[in-house]
């Protein structure tokens, strides 16, 4: 036997009320709950505080949902419709504001980090071009994509130009300190050269010369920023400058010599002839002076710059010879100050016994020096 049938129920009115607010109750919650936690990410996110006017305004739909949710469940129910839908509306307001408010701040950071590398004078730029032209690449890449991760990065990076400003600004700083000084050395050179040119005599000319070039050779080195080259040059230069002063001064104490020879000659009865300047391989720079009696008797001298002297008196019979010799000598130191010291006799003939007789070479005398 089998049988099949249908049946309705139905419950009472009141049980299916209980349920129907238990059910709308638990909805409401999960909103109220799922709204909690999305304002947590959009704080989380950043994204709250650019839209606080619109969440306060849903803030107090939920505060009224959690009011009436035990005691009239249909109404925070009624509440909660659409609350989700207006919390979605509010957060893409929120991220539209703060992403406006990013390219905003990514900007005034841009501005900044324009500022510190408008500051730099020429000098520092040249320094720190290298780098920073990374840094301002990326924040470049930031302006084109102002994302949150993006953004982040941009404090790292005015820091990052800080301190390549404050390392090129040291760099520039010494650099300055050394082209003033090596711009002051080469002008000290040129003053150096327009000394030396001054200078009178035919002397020093190789080191005039040099100088002339050294001159030009740091001016270069100016230009092309080597420094050390220039202090090298300078140092030089002024060592020249000094063996021309030197030269110069030995010069007129030869002048000076050579005056008073002259003079004592002419005194004790010599022709003289001009002073001549001769430059052999085995004799440089030697000034030679001639002097010769009516009677036929010579003196020559051979002076050199530094100090020493050679002279002959030729043509003599008998004490004459030495007695010239001693003539000249005492001259030149009573009137002139010139001190014949360190003489040696390089060559003394023996007195004639006739005037009739063989001539030969008469004293040489050679003295390596003069005070």
């Amino acid at each position: 036997m089998s049988e099949y049938g249908e049946y309705g129920y139905n419950l009472e009115a009141q049980r299916r009320r209980e349920l129907y607010l238990e059910q709308i109750k638990g909805n409401a919650t999960q909103r109220i709950g799922q709204y909690l936690e999305e304002v947590e990410n959009m704080d989380m996110a950043g994204i709250s505080q650019h839209v606080q006017k619109e969440l306060a305004t849903l803030q107090i739909r939920v505060d009224q949902m959690q009011t009436t949710l035990v005691k009239d469940p249909e109404e925070a129910y009624r509440l909660g419709r659409g609350l989700l839908r207006d919390l979605a509306l509010v957060r893409y307001m929120g991220e539209l504001a703060r992403e406006e408010f990013l390219k905003k701040q990514a900007q005034k950071l841009l501005q900044e980090c324009q500022q510190d590398l408008g500051k730099m004078d020429i000098v520092t730029q040249d320094f720190a071009s290298t780098e920073l032209e990374v840094v301002v690449q990326r924040l470049m890449d930031i302006q084109s994509n102002p994302s949150p991760e993006n953004i982040q990065k941009i404090p790292i990076l005015k820091k990052q130009i800080n301190e390549i400003i404050s390392v090129a600004e040291e760099k520039a700083s010494l650099w300055t300190k050394e082209r003033k000084e090596a711009a002051v050395r080469v002008q000290e050179i040129k003053y150096q050269f327009e000394e030396a040119t001054q200078v009178k005599g035919s002397y020093a000319q190789i080191e005039k010369s040099e100088l002339q070039v050294q001159l030009q050779i740091a001016q270069e080195a100016l230009q092309n920023n080597d420094f050390e080259k220039v202090v090298e040059i300078s140092k030089a230069s002024e060592k020249q400058l000094e063996k021309i002063h030197e030269e110069a001064f030995e010069e007129n104490v030869r002048r000076e010599v050579l005056k008073g020879i002259v003079k004592t000659l002419k005194k004790l009865g010599f022709h003289v002839g001009k002073p001549k300047i001769i430059n052999l391989e085995e004799k440089k720079d030697q000034v030679v002076l001639l002097g010769k009696k009516a009677s036929g008797q010579s003196a020559s001298f051979e002076v050199e710059k530094n100090g020493k002297m050679s002279f002959k008196f030729d043509h003599y019979e008998g004490m004459a010879c030495h007695q010239d010799i001693q003539k000249v000598q005492d001259k030149l130191k009573e009137i002139y100050g010139v001190h014949i010291s360190q003489e040696r006799v390089l060559w003394q003939n023996p007195d004639k016994i006739s005037k009739g007789s063989k001539p030969l070479p008469q004293d040489i005398h050679k003295n390596d020096g003069t005070k």
